[in-house]
């Protein structure tokens, strides 16, 4: 009897070890997201969402180093762009985290960890070997140029000494050479080399500047006066008011007339403002005040029959 009960005895205790090995204990860190579990409310999961106004000042103060050690040159052209890719990923990380209106702690913490890492190859690549960089060069001779350019080709077009095609076509090359430099200046520097290959443009242009200047003025169309183009405008304008007292011009024909007597006296104020106004140009500008004028005498005519 003893023996029978020493081994319920012993059968029990080894079943209730048995049971507490099943237990399962949640790992200590498990602890730390117990709040990213839902909170049933009317029976719908109410997911919790953690503050986050941290992680965006980590951003931005992680791209304003990046931007700061591109300027100082402790950044090189390659290492600012792979920083600002491996920034880029982790804000569209957090992007996608945030697209249904919040973020976890676990999220937030992975975030938080993709920039730690980044922090620290900020670090690294800043404090590396210098020496290698180009240095940042000076481009203040280079603004002083383009800008002396910039005012030749309008003296030029202004006196006459080029014509108006030339002027347009230098023109386009000088903004071509300034989109260059601006594009070298993206990351905040400019490198010797590429310093050079600007001065070596602007050097071309200014050689093909002096050419054109120089070149054979006889085939040039000679500057002609408009006073006579502005006269006929006046007069057009005058016509017009004088059909709209007399009856004669309908109030919708006329403001229809003095819209086309506008188009061409903006034409003959940009030819102007251009500094030459060629023969042929000059004689398109009448041709289109001739027209004008039939038209309106045609209105006219019209209007007065109507009127009888």
């Amino acid at each position: 009897m003893k023996k029978n009960l020493l081994f319920v005895w012993m059968a029990a205790a080894l079943s209730i070890l048995c049971l507490s090995g099943c237990v399962v204990t949640p790992p200590a860190s498990e602890g730390r997201y117990e709040q990213d579990r839902p909170v049933y409310r009317d029976d719908r999961p109410v997911y919790p969402s953690v503050d986050i106004s941290d992680l965006q000042q980590r951003i931005g103060m992680l791209d304003q180093r990046i931007d700061l050690g591109m300027r100082n040159g402790l950044l090189t052209r390659d290492e600012g762009r792979m920083l600002r890719l491996e920034l880029q990923q982790v804000k569209e990380d957090a992007s996608r985290m945030l697209r249904d209106g919040r973020m976890t702690q676990r999220e937030k913490d992975r975030i938080n960890a993709d920039l730690d890492r980044l922090e620290k190859r900020v670090v690294r690549e800043a404090r590396d070997d210098d020496r290698q960089r180009p240095r940042q060069e000076d481009i203040r001779d280079l603004e002083q140029r383009i800008a002396a350019l910039q005012q030749k080709i309008d003296f030029g077009i202004r006196k006459g000494a080029l014509t108006r095609d030339e002027g347009r076509a230098l023109d386009v090359e000088l903004q071509q050479v300034k989109q260059d430099a601006s594009r070298m200046l993206r990351d905040g520097r400019m490198t010797q080399r590429e310093k050079d290959r600007i001065n070596a443009d602007l050097d071309r242009l200014e050689k093909r500047i002096v050419r054109e200047v120089r070149d054979d003025d006889r085939q040039r169309p000679r500057q002609e006066d408009i006073g006579d183009i502005e006269k006929r405008i006046a007069q057009l304008n005058q016509r017009i008011d004088a059909g709209l007292r007399d009856r004669s011009l309908g109030p919708v024909r006329a403001r229809s007339l003095r819209a086309d007597v506008k188009k061409i006296e903006d034409q003959a104020a940009r030819l102007k403002k251009d500094g030459r106004i060629s023969r042929q140009e000059k004689d398109r500008l009448n041709e289109a005040l001739d027209r004008l004028w039939q038209d309106l005498e045609k209105e006219k005519s019209a209007g007065r029959k109507r009127w009888k």
